[in-house]
């Protein structure tokens, strides 16, 4: 059995179909091989004098005079490998018009050079995904017996909730042929294609009058606002000369009259398409779809640990893998996530014993989410650092370098300790100083050569301060300590020479070489490094194989390697850490919202959910009128969170942040939690009161007075204290000392510092001493 992706297995299907000479074995119109086809292309001064490419060159020029370089070129290869990519799928017909020369919309000035481009890419190679697909639909009407017994003798597909014209019509070609069986996850059992939204009830009311209006109004808004995507898809699917298999599993009415919560009437009435005009009404007590509004990501987040404990208590037939929890933006909920939750194994405390929640984050990119991942990139832009101290002191404080140069914790603190002493901030020396600050004086002082001197004459001089050399020597190191000393001096060196090596450019074969022996020349993996390590590895030989595929030999500077790295790790890795058998949080996708026990969203706020991502300013599509089956970003949302709203099987859990914590000022919640609220209240008679309004701390006391308590012992027992302060009696006589009105004379010092830092001075009067006995390590030159 094989599991390829569609656009995979779509490729590989007209490979079998026109045969391995008509078509290669890897597309080299896979975006991430056509960028550097379109860069090879745009570097060429010829290519960029031809007329058409006149509005690329005035770009390209002013890249050029802000310092940019070849940069901004790799750059608009990325985006328009990306758009090229879109045009195979969503508008092939301009692709193939454009091979004729045809004009495809009218006044466009970007049609006229991206036309240019694929004519000149597909000169070089014919068989593009919109030719073949063209070639193969035809081929697939007469096949031969050898075609027929290439294909597979059946095709599965699920776990798709989109899917583009060109898509549909090769699966309709090739379901003559072959057994094709489409699990598809229809939110309504009835037939819903010509459902209106908010917004086309409106056009057809202006447009058609109240008659067409009302038909559509006695339909479920849920499923006619947030289901136009799915919409799409249902008619797509239609239109196809297909046998349907109803999996609609119908409760018995006896049943369905037993399911009395709010979430099982709405994915009831959703199913029907109804618009909830049911006897169903409203209970206080009913608490299946919880709505909770708080301060700040971090009360989202504790509020959400206390629900789930609650749960848990309540039903033991509950763990924790029936749970899912997800968030539009994974990566600024996850440090709060790691501060409440615990991970597998971690205990609490003994001052703080509230039960914690085994968990797991998933669709993290490794950029955020690796530590060496994240190192091995800023190693990266070494040659544009200042080599702060506190930078270097974050490389050795990384497991993977002081396992390579043999460095440990205890060996760490010594070695911040010498590093105060010795007065080191930044630069490598006097040269690199004056590289970064652009100055024509060449100072050493305070840099890591001056710095390390002053170590090395203090430790073979006698044990005193002494000036040798115009220097002033540090003797803090002695006898075995000259090893640590040594090794810290071999890992400034390795820096200070990957600094040189990383500017040189490279082809990408030479990158390929010299990244991993950056890698191992400053990390040695540990066993929960493993992974990172490897993934590190295979994206460098991705990069270097990608431009093998495209043909492309020319030199990289750093800042194009590094840009390209950056993007791939900052995307994140699909169904890393999904499912494991904990609470999962998640990013929201596609086909997430499987079901589950208890479903949680987060960050449902306004302007951040549904999530917009503006096109390019160089896609033609956003320009120009939408086709049936086009991606729209706030559409996938939209459908996503119908998706998880009839997947929840006992409780739905929402969290918004309704409150400013900076002044309290109220915030609206996201579009799609007002239009679900507006349902509930229209429908069962739902209260906006209902919302759960969060207190701003989690220790206040009103957190443990209410019907769901947090389960902190710590924050407990300072809410117990906050109260009793409340408590006590306000008109307590405070009995004044004698003493206290006596005469002191105070000196002028003592005057000038009670005015330059009142709170420090009376601190100093109580005898309390709040400077921290450790210091910081300074970046900044006294």
């Amino acid at each position: 059995i094989d599991y390829p992706l569609p656009v995979r297995f779509m490729w590989d299907t007209a490979r079998a179909v026109l045969g391995p000479d008509a078509v290669p074995r890897e597309s080299p119109f896979r975006r991430e091989t056509l960028r550097w086809r379109i860069y090879d292309l745009l570097i060429q001064p010829e290519q960029l004098t031809h007329p058409a490419m006149s509005r690329v060159l005035r770009f390209l020029d002013k890249s050029q005079a802000n310092g940019s370089g070849h940069l901004q070129t790799l750059q608009l290869a990325v985006a328009l490998a990306d758009l090229l990519e879109q045009y195979l799928l969503y508008r092939p017909d301009w692709l193939l018009a454009w091979e004729q020369h045809q004009q495809v919309v009218a006044d466009d000035a970007d049609e006229v050079w991206q036309a240019h481009i694929w004519r000149l890419l597909v000169s070089d190679t014919p068989a593009h995904p919109a030719r073949l697909h063209e070639q193969m639909v035809t081929a697939l009407q007469q096949p031969s017996e050898a075609v027929i017994k290439a294909l597979p003798k059946r095709i599965i597909l699920f776990a798709i909730n989109t899917m583009a014209p060109q898509f549909v019509a090769f699966l309709d070609a090739l379901a003559q042929w072959v057994d094709v069986h489409l699990f598809h996850l229809n939110p309504c059992v009835n037939y819903w294609g010509n459902l209106a939204s908010r917004g086309e009830q409106a056009r057809m009311l202006r447009e058609q009058g109240i008659t067409a209006w009302l038909e559509q109004a006695q339909e479920n808004p849920l499923l006619a606002n947030l289901g136009r995507q799915g919409r799409d898809l249902f008619n797509q699917l239609t239109e196809l000369q297909s046998y349907e298999i109803s999996a609609f599993d119908m409760p018995a009415p006896e049943e369905q009259s037993a399911q009395t919560s709010m979430l099982n009437q709405v994915q009831h009435d959703i199913l029907e398409a109804s618009n909830g005009s049911t006897d169903f009404r409203w209970t206080p007590g009913d608490d299946s779809i919880l709505i909770n509004s708080a301060h700040s990501t971090l009360r989202e987040v504790q509020s959400l640990h206390d629900y789930l404990l609650q749960k848990l208590t309540e039903d033991p037939a509950l763990q924790p893998r029936d749970i899912l929890v997800m968030c539009p933006a994974i990566e600024e909920y996850a440090p709060a996530i790691e501060a409440v939750f615990a991970r597998v194994g971690t205990l609490n405390s003994d001052d703080d014993a509230s039960p914690r929640l085994p968990c797991t984050i998933a669709d993290r990119s490794p950029l955020d989410a690796d530590p060496l991942v994240a190192a091995f990139l800023s190693l990266l832009s070494l040659p544009d650092s200042r080599f702060s101290v506190t930078q270097i002191v974050e490389y050795l404080s990384l497991e993977p370098l002081q396992r390579k140069f043999s460095l440990t914790e205890e060996s760490l603190t010594v070695i911040e300790y010498w590093l105060e002493r010795a007065n080191i901030h930044w630069g490598l020396d006097g040269s690199h100083k004056a590289q970064v600050t652009e100055s024509a004086v060449d100072s050493d002082m305070y840099s890591w050569h001056w710095g390390l001197q002053r170590l090395l004459l203090g430790m073979i001089s006698e044990d005193a301060t002494l000036l040798l050399d115009n220097c002033v020597t540090v003797p803090d190191v002695e006898g075995q300590e000259s090893v640590e000393l040594g090794r810290l001096m071999l890992v400034v060196e390795q820096l200070q020479t990957h600094n040189r090596e990383l500017a040189r450019p490279r082809t990408a074969d030479d990158w390929q070489v010299y990244l991993n022996t950056l890698r191992e020349d400053c990390f040695i993996p540990g066993n929960d490094d493993i992974d990172s390590w490897e993934s590190i590895g295979k994206t460098i030989a991705d990069l270097a194989l990608q431009c093998q595929q495209a043909g492309f030999t020319g030199e990289l500077s750093l800042a194009e390697v590094r840009d390209v790295l950056t993007k791939r790790f900052a995307t994140p890795d699909a169904g890393n850490h999904f499912m494991t058998g904990q609470v999962t949080f998640c990013s929201m996708l596609p086909m997430r919202s499987i079901p589950f026990s208890v479903i949680g969203i987060l960050g449902l706020n306004d302007g951040e959910f549904p999530r917009s991502n503006p096109p390019g300013s160089i896609n033609m599509m956003a320009r120009h009128p939408g086709r049936l089956g086009d991606r729209s970003r706030r559409q996938e949302d939209r459908y996503l969170f119908l998706e998880a709203l009839i997947s929840a099987r006992q409780a739905l859990y929402l969290s918004f942040q309704g409150r400013s914590a900076l002044n309290n000022a109220e915030r609206q919640p996201s579009l799609v939690l007002q239009e679900l609220m507006d349902f509930l209240g229209q429908a069962y008679g739902w209260q906006p009161e209902a919302v759960r309004q969060l207190p701003l701390h989690p220790f206040s006391p009103a957190v443990f007075n209410s019907p769901r308590p947090a389960y902190s012992q710590g924050w407990y027992r300072l809410a117990q204290s906050i109260a009793g302060l409340q408590n006590e009696q306000t008109d307590s006589v405070i009995e004044v000392s004698a003493s206290s009105h006596q005469t002191r004379q105070l000196s002028a010092t003592d005057m000038a510092r009670c005015f330059d830092d009142p709170l420090a001075w009376l601190a100093r009067q109580l005898g309390l001493r709040l400077e921290l006995d450790n210091r910081l390590l300074e970046d900044s030159e006294p």
